[in-house]
């Protein structure tokens, strides 16, 4: 609530709200969901880095757990430095999703947010920029 002038929030934790693989209804996902994405909406986040899972996925823009112009992104589910899971889910938020050990490059100015993400080979796999306001 203090840094609300501040033009981009981006919070980063390990277990995701919106997984690629497991269970959606998983105690700590379900968790985040019910206490920080309420805050992650209320404070303006328009990207959220996730992890745990080990592969990569990209969601549809979200708000209230629906697909919505005006919602935060959430990018992850993690996986450098170790071996990508066989295959990742297809669930309604997922825009993108791929078995892969990858890297996401995150370039922010004072107008801009932009995410490429990045396969072990130095492949572009997937890119993302935040709508302007």
């Amino acid at each position: 609530k203090k840094k609300q002038e501040i033009s981009w929030k981006v919070p980063i934790y390990h277990v995701p709200a919106y997984p690629s693989i497991g269970d959606f209804q998983a105690k700590t996902s379900a968790l985040i969901r019910k206490h920080w994405v309420p805050l992650f909406e209320q404070y303006g986040v328009k990207v959220a880095f996730e992890h745990h899972n080990h592969a990569f996925k990209r969601t549809y823009a979200l708000l209230k757990d629906q697909i919505a112009d005006a919602g935060i992104v959430y990018i992850g589910d993690g996986g450098w430095g170790s071996s990508p899971r066989k295959k990742t889910e297809s669930r309604f938020y997922l825009e993108t999703r791929k078995a892969s050990s990858c890297f996401s490059l995150l370039t922010v100015t004072s107008t801009s947010l932009h995410v490429d993400t990045y396969d072990e080979r130095d492949t572009l796999i997937d890119t993302w920029k935040a709508k302007p306001e």
